[in-house]
């Protein structure tokens, strides 16, 4: 839709004439997947979800007097010399720049909780560490929908357990498996089915009874290249950031963005308004941000201890 206005945009300002021709009514995500009929795996998915948030430790609770209904966006914009480095990267590992951030993201969640710690793992140890990735439904269906409004969604899960000596090479590569290893299980067509059991079916009264900010933390989308023009007539689009006003913490307590436009990165990470929310946020995205941006830094003796007694103001 944007890219849409972006060139109409250009047209207008052009002198050309715009084209009001409407395009015809397409199917949603939703039409083309709610009503996919798998009860069996619907019922799994369900009773997965629900184990996991009787017992999902939340690494960074929210400061409940904080909440105004408002959300803060931090940004930051990478260069093509970070993103050079990163793909070479990449490659030498044979994963994706995705499974790679999620795993620098995993990472620097955990190295900012031992940080809250006084820089020492806590007795009973990391707790274990949830990612709900954002997912274009239209690339998981059979047979392909082509050209539709499509939602976006918040599966399929992987989650990590570390501890003092995580390798971040070690910990990209097993994410990059378990992400493969969910993407062809079957599961994502019926997502909004899932989402529909959840919210109504028999276990709805546990599920919406879950106190605001203990759904989810730092969900981060796999969406890694803005794949319409950027360059028009008026000029270039050199970094795309969001706003996202509304979505923590129904979402997730932080939505964390990224992809390449232009050839650079670009961060956006959305969480709850406040100074002790922000800070937290603030501390993890920082890092993240440093991590994927000189990645020629890091080799396979590079492990999450690392990332605790990194001092991002030396730099």
């Amino acid at each position: 839709m944007l890219n849409e206005v972006l060139r109409q945009y250009d047209l207008l300002i052009s002198g050309e004439p715009v084209d009001l021709s409407p395009d015809n009514v397409l199917p949603s995500g939703e039409v083309l997947s709610k009503y996919r009929e798998n009860p069996e795996l619907v019922k799994q998915m369900v009773e997965e979800r629900i184990a996991r948030a009787r017992d999902q430790p939340i690494l960074f609770p929210l400061n409940k007097k904080e909440l105004s209904g408002k959300c803060r966006t931090l940004r930051a914009t990478g260069t093509r010399d970070g993103f050079l480095k990163l793909k070479e990267l990449c490659k030498e590992l044979r994963i994706t720049i995705g499974a790679y951030s999620f795993a620098v993201l995993t990472l620097a969640q955990a190295a900012v909780y031992i940080r809250r710690s006084g820089n020492q793992i806590p007795e009973d140890g990391i707790p274990r560490i949830y990612k709900d990735i954002l997912v274009n439904l239209r690339d998981h269906l059979t047979p392909s929908p082509g050209e539709c409004y499509m939602l976006y969604i918040a599966y399929p899960e992987v989650s990590s357990s570390l501890d003092r000596n995580a390798s971040l090479f070690d910990t990209a590569k097993d994410m990059s498996k378990k992400v493969q290893s969910i993407l062809k299980d079957g599961k994502l067509p019926y997502f909004l089915a899932f989402e529909e059991e959840l919210h109504t079916g028999v276990y709805s009264k546990f599920f919406n009874s879950l106190a605001e900010g203990t759904a989810a933390e730092f969900t981060p989308s796999n969406q890694g290249l803005y794949k319409h023009p950027t360059k028009f007539s008026w000029g270039q689009i050199v970094s795309s950031h969001t706003l996202g006003g509304s979505w923590c913490p129904h979402v997730a307590n932080q939505v964390v963005l990224y992809q390449c436009v232009s050839g650079a990165m670009c961060y956006t990470i959305v969480g709850c308004d406040g100074e002790e929310n922000t800070r937290d946020n603030e501390e993890v995205f920082d890092l993240f941000v440093y991590v994927m941006e000189n990645s020629d830094l890091a080799d396979c003796r590079t492990n999450l201890m690392d990332l605790v007694n990194f001092d991002l103001k030396a730099t």
